[in-house]
């Protein structure tokens, strides 16, 4: 990836959004902007409750479970921003 994706860190989380997306619909999600402040907010949201619980939880087996649903949600935000810059090339 590199350093020049790193203006795109505030709006991450949108890939938890889009990792669904076709090619052609993941064009239309980027050429109408959609992926605005509200998905990312969002996401940053989800992200923030998730560590706040792990944070407070006291036991391992519940820690574990949230940190299981953490990797999974990564992984899959991942994709999607992958997806999403993928489509974003195929654009002429």
């Amino acid at each position: 990836m590199g350093v020049s994706k790193l203006p795109a860190a505030p709006i991450f989380p949108v890939g938890l959004f889009t990792f669904v997306l076709t090619e052609q619909q993941g064009i239309k999600f980027f050429m109408a902007g959609s992926f605005g402040v509200f998905p990312s907010l969002v996401g940053w949201v989800i992200y923030a409750l998730l560590f706040i619980c792990m944070w407070r939880t006291k036991r391992e087996r519940t820690l574990f479970l949230l940190y299981a649903v953490f990797c999974v949600l990564l992984v899959l935000n991942i994709a999607g921003c992958n997806n999403l810059l993928k489509s974003a090339a195929e654009i002429h």
